[in-house]
């Protein structure tokens, strides 16, 4: 397959991904946003479990798809520097860096919405 017709599935694919995720983060936060306000209502109460799992988890995904992304960045600019991509790869890899990056966020929210809509 061709560069550029592997980017357009690609590039497909990772919209659709987003699309899906934007629709976990809205599930997740319909289930949230009871606990949040509650905390707001009266701040001087604890936190739930579940206020402190959204904290938490945002930057564990932040700071793991930084690092995934990271990487994937430096490898893209060695493969550029040793002669190993083309110009017409670019854009492919470009993508599969964002979707490195991404990845342990749109799973978290994925997973989230699986969890909170079971119970």
């Amino acid at each position: 397959m061709d560069p550029w017709t592997r980017l357009f599935f690609d590039t497909t694919r990772f919209m659709m991904g987003a699309q899906a995720a934007s629709l976990n983060a809205a599930v997740t936060i319909a289930h949230r946003l009871p606990h949040f306000a509650a905390l707001a209502l009266d701040p001087t109460r604890p936190p739930s479990a579940e206020v402190k799992r959204a904290a938490s988890e945002k930057m564990t995904a932040a700071w793991q798809g930084a690092l995934a992304g990271g990487a994937a960045a430096q490898q893209l600019a060695m493969d550029y520097a040793m002669g190993r991509l083309r110009p017409e790869h670019l854009p492919g890899r470009s993508l599969a860096i964002a979707e490195t990056a991404l990845g342990p966020a749109l799973k978290r929210v994925r997973s989230n919405a699986r969890r909170l809509t079971r119970s």
